[in-house]
């Protein structure tokens, strides 16, 4: 008897999509004080059924604009971020292959954005406080996870 599903013909299907339409943004930035980690994965497409496909499987959110330069056609945009992004980001790194290996990049920044998540300190008044400081390892390799995903996206276009 076998595994295969359902989920398995959609997650096949959508990681082409993804291939092809597919991005991957990270970015890191720093200040004196505190450090962000930004990862977006986003799907834009003129049809919007194939685009709620994302939402409806993975999260995120479906939004629209006008595209000024496409004949002033509605662009509907699917987008998933930081953490969030994980169980997306753990399909396209298996089934895509032109974009694969920015998608391994980008589940390892979504996996290390949990964790930082989940490193907690407890305030004086006992509430929880996210700790914004990362160790200068930590910090060293998000930088180079986001700029081999911007090198990578260079090629890939």
């Amino acid at each position: 008897m076998s595994n295969y599903t359902h989920s398995q013909d959609l997650d096949s299907y959508l990681s082409g999509l993804f291939d092809g339409e597919g991005c991957i943004h990270a970015r890191v930035n720093k200040t004196k004080t505190e450090s962000q980690t930004f990862l977006k994965v986003c799907v834009h497409m003129r049809d919007k059924n194939l685009v709620s496909m994302f939402a409806n499987r993975f999260g995120g959110k479906v939004h629209s604009k006008r595209n000024n330069g496409f004949n002033n056609k509605i662009i509907y945009m699917w987008e998933i971020c930081g953490s969030s992004a994980i169980p997306a980001l753990e399909v396209f790194s298996n089934l895509c292959i032109g974009k694969k290996p920015q998608a391994v990049m980008g589940l390892q920044l979504a996996l290390l954005i949990l964790a930082n998540k989940r490193r907690t300190n407890m305030a004086e008044d006992g509430r929880r406080v996210r700790m914004r400081m990362l160790n200068p390892g930590e910090m060293e390799r998000r930088i180079h996870l986001c700029g081999e995903i911007t090198r990578l996206k260079r090629i890939d276009n």
